[in-house]
């Protein structure tokens, strides 16, 4: 992003000189080289470093959130056919660098910001390659497919860090210890699931889709013992990747009035 605003100002700057030198006698003839104003040379370079950057306002493939943050508003993001967004979220992680392969054999490779990672991907399907975030060594192995459809978000899930001090502080222990899950961390990352969902635009992968019908399940029984603290077994929960999790009736309640804007979305 860096590239792009000195790209941006340079040109502007030399733009306007090299204006104000064909106007303006007296600087015209101090600055000119043969027929044209010196400043021409600073303003094709300026002016080439900006365009290698224009893709990112214009939100093309490979452009991340890390680079555009209107990117994930479904109001400012293209809705055109070649292309759509992949969205995964990190919990407990340091911001690193998420790379996914798609089917053809592309790599796209981008940063994650405040523990968002979203890319602008051509319409293919793929896999996560891996997942390297801060600096610690620690890598999330990949492997989880998507499919990115024409316009539209693609939402692969959280990869949460457990709450282990001793896991979060021996290298590589938190990379493999990473829980999936479709649940989030923050309200903020909630309302981005929201906005793309009244908006027709959020599209979910099947590993989650099954786990929402587990959760519909267990909430037609968790209902029934909602408010007693005794006498009920342990709702147990399991995420994308297998970890298993123990809940109460309570617990699966609010989970489901929480995620039940998804469920329209099954496929």
């Amino acid at each position: 992003m860096t590239t792009l605003y000195i790209g941006a100002a340079g040109t502007l700057i030399f733009l306007v000189l090299t204006i104000v030198s064909f106007v303006h006698k007296r600087m015209s003839a101090t600055v000119k080289y043969w027929k044209y104003p010196l400043f021409l040379l600073p303003l094709l370079v300026f002016g080439g470093i900006l365009s290698t950057k224009l893709y990112i306002p214009f939100m093309g493939v490979g452009c991340s959130y890390a680079e555009n943050n209107s990117l994930l508003r479904p109001d400012r993001s293209p809705s055109h056919h070649q292309a759509g967004l992949l969205l995964l979220f990190l919990d407990g992680y340091e911001d690193g660098t998420v790379s996914v392969r798609l089917s053809d054999g592309k790599t796209y490779s981008a940063k994650s910001q405040d523990g968002v990672f979203a890319m602008m991907l051509p319409v293919d399907s793929g896999r996560i390659k891996e997942i390297l975030p801060g600096e610690k060594g620690d890598t999330i192995a990949g492997g989880m497919p998507f499919t990115i459809q024409p316009g539209k978000l693609t939402y692969i899930g959280t990869f949460s860090c457990p709450n282990d001090f001793t896991i979060r502080f021996i290298p590589g222990m938190a990379g493999k210890s990473v829980i999936t899950t479709f649940r989030v961390r923050h309200s903020s990352q909630l309302d981005i699931l929201r906005s793309w969902s009244q908006a027709g635009r959020l599209v979910l992968t099947p590993a989650i889709c099954n786990k929402l019908d587990e959760l519909q399940t267990s909430n037609k029984t968790a209902s029934r013992f909602s408010g007693l603290e005794v006498g009920y077994l342990p709702f147990t929960s399991t995420s994308l990747n297998g970890k298993i999790q123990q809940l109460s009736p309570a617990e699966v309640v609010k989970e489901y009035e929480t995620y039940k804007f998804l469920f329209k979305l099954k496929q």
